[in-house]
């Protein structure tokens, strides 16, 4: 029986290493994309804000000079890239329900598992028979 009891301690203790690389492999996977697309993010977030800066200046420095006439449609070219970019910073969203994902381990259902595994029993007729009367 204690052999028995030494085979089960040593598939488990394997399933349980096997399983632990396998989680932590997909944990440092989960990171490593999670990072590149913040990174992404970043990235394109300081070329919409360079673009939104760069713009800006550009219709100050043309709507203060005096010199420079304008017409109707240049106005409303004006107007509308300005509608545009202030509807694009109202409206952004990072989605960041992407970046506040749950991780649940199980690890009290697994503990209660492996406690009840080879739970011995013992036949109550063979307790009573060698029970001294």
């Amino acid at each position: 029986m204690i052999a028995e009891i030494e085979e089960i301690h040593r598939r488990i203790s394997n399933s349980i290493r096997e399983r632990t690389d396998y989680l932590k492999a997909s944990v440092e996977q989960y990171l490593i994309s999670e990072s590149k697309s913040l990174k992404e993010l970043k990235t394109n977030l300081d070329l919409e804000l360079t673009n939104i800066q760069s713009n800006s200046d550009l219709m100050e420095k043309h709507m203060t000079d005096s010199e420079t006439a304008w017409d109707d449609n240049e106005l409303m070219d004006c107007k509308e890239i300005f509608i545009k970019m202030m509807d694009f910073i109202r409206n952004y969203d990072p989605g960041s329900e992407e970046y506040t994902r749950y991780y649940a381990a199980q690890s009290n259902w697994l503990f209660g598992k492996i406690w009840l595994t080879g739970k011995l029993s013992w036949s109550n007729s063979l307790a009573l028979d060698n029970y001294p009367s």
